[in-house]
């Protein structure tokens, strides 16, 4: 039995698994958690809280209660061997991150101050267990997750092109999500010289956020191009939201953004040769398709790409600019062997190095929680990546999408990290992880249907899931 196979199972009511209203509740869920993103955040006691964090804290009662239901039944689907390696990654750098967080603070400033800071890494915890719940429980169907993250992703882009057009609605959206005074003066400028901050209130955060929507485009036109199935309204908008991501990422004005969007291109590139059947025709269209994109754009923007040209050259002649003197403060605090294993704690980096926190994010957390910690991020990032390039060999139609999304997602990702933060991104931070979170629970439903189907003869989906 297939994975499309499966899917459409889904959709007869005979072999579902779950009461229809299960399956409602976790669409109803899966939208909110990714329209959070378009809602603006609210400063209270100075202190910024949005809708992300309301849900977070409703999905970590929810998750405690069903915690106890788990313990109780332990035949669970859900305590399937499977899930123990990832979860186990995710408790140890959280466990990891509040232990060494204190303990650098006592030990390096004196002080015993609380690690808020991981609250960041609850909510993505929170947010990526709940799609991958839903998708390996087959709640909700690839293909209706997929038109979802479509259509946020549309409309955050759309307002991020509207802050570029002079007018008092852009002014006024610009305003509403901006995070401090600077980020909105940066909106004032000329048209060739401003920097947008989108939903994410930050123009670098935005061109990260940009570089996903990129990277969720690329990956369903890619999958599409082997898909004997037409659905030409469905590439229309994957084609809509990938012009409006790159419109976004260049006016975005983030150096780190389009070296991550250069990336997502070449890794595109990669994966499609790989997978098309006329792997050179396809590596000439691609590259021609880019050539003339660049040329296009450079003919319609000249000044903007000046500006950019500019940025750039300063970078190199400070020889890496504030990045560089960051990272100089920030390594100069590891003096001894327990700092480079464990960290400072970020309570230490903040008071002896940058108060706003390196932002190179590699070196960030290396002094923050040493090799130790570092490793436990960056191998979560490495699994859910090898989970990803496994499935993408056996996923159809919208799971292929969404896998091959992931793949360059995180391409992107790594090398944005180089210039800001990806893990403690506070505002736009949360919506790649519910797509990490699908894409790693149809790996774990695939595998448990795989083995299912080795040592039984059963071929109804009722019969496997229950």
């Amino acid at each position: 039995m297939h994975w499309a196979q499966v899917e459409s199972d889904q959709s007869q009511r005979k072999t579902f698994p779950t009461k229809r209203v299960g399956r409602f509740f976790a669409f109803v869920i899966v939208w909110i958690l990714t329209m959070t993103v378009l809602i603006p955040h609210v400063v209270i006691g100075g202190v910024s809280i949005g809708v992300d964090d309301a849900c977070a804290a409703f999905l970590l009662m929810a998750y405690t209660i069903y915690a106890g239901y788990l313990l109780l039944k332990t035949n669970n689907l859900s305590l399937h061997k499977d899930w123990l390696f990832v979860a186990g990654l995710w408790v140890s750098l959280i466990v990891t991150g509040i232990v060494f967080s204190i303990i650098g603070g006592l030990v390096y400033v004196n002080q015993f101050r609380l690690p808020t800071e991981m609250w960041q890494y609850v909510k993505r915890l929170l947010f990526f267990y709940t799609t991958c719940h839903v998708s390996y429980r087959g709640l909700v169907s690839s293909g209706n997750f997929c038109r979802c993250m479509l259509y946020v992703l549309l409309i955050a882009f759309f307002i991020g092109l509207i802050q570029i057009m002079p007018g008092s609605i852009g002014d006024q959206l610009a305003g509403l999500y901006a995070r401090t005074e600077s980020k909105l003066a940066s909106m004032e400028k000329s048209f060739e010289t401003l920097r947008n901050c989108g939903v994410a209130g930050h123009s670098t955060a935005w061109g990260g956020f940009a570089v996903f929507g990129v990277a969720v485009s690329l990956g369903g036109i890619l999958s599409r191009r082997e898909d004997h199935v037409k659905r030409p309204f469905y590439r229309f908008q994957l084609w809509t939201l990938l012009v409006l991501a790159f419109i976004n990422t260049l006016f975005s004005g983030s150096r780190v953004a389009m070296a991550a969007l250069l990336a997502v291109y070449l890794a595109a590139t990669f994966v499609g040769v790989i997978q098309a059947r006329r792997k050179f025709r396809f590596f000439l269209t691609y590259v021609a398709g880019f050539v003339l994109m660049g040329i296009g754009f450079a003919y319609v923007l000249w000044d903007r790409l000046v500006f950019l040209a500019f940025r750039y050259g300063a970078l190199v002649e400070q020889s890496g600019g504030g990045r560089a003197e960051q990272v100089k403060a920030a390594m100069s605090l590891l003096r001894d062997g327990q700092g480079w294993l464990f960290g400072i704690g970020n309570a230490a980096q903040r008071a002896m190095a940058t108060s706003f926190g390196t932002e190179v994010e590699p070196v960030y957390l290396l002094v923050n929680y040493g090799i130790l910690g570092l490793s436990l991020r960056y191998g979560l990032l490495m699994i859910i990546f090898i989970y990803a390039w496994r499935q993408l060999k056996r996923a159809a139609h919208y799971d292929r999408d969404l896998t091959m999304a992931t793949i360059l997602a995180l391409t992107g990702y790594t090398v944005f990290s180089l210039g800001y933060f990806f893990y403690q991104e506070l505002y736009s931070g949360m919506v790649p992880w519910l797509l990490f979170g699908w894409v790693v629970g149809a790996y774990y439903r695939e595998n448990f249907l795989r083995r299912y189907r080795s040592t039984s003869s059963t071929h109804s989906f009722r019969e496997v899931l229950s």
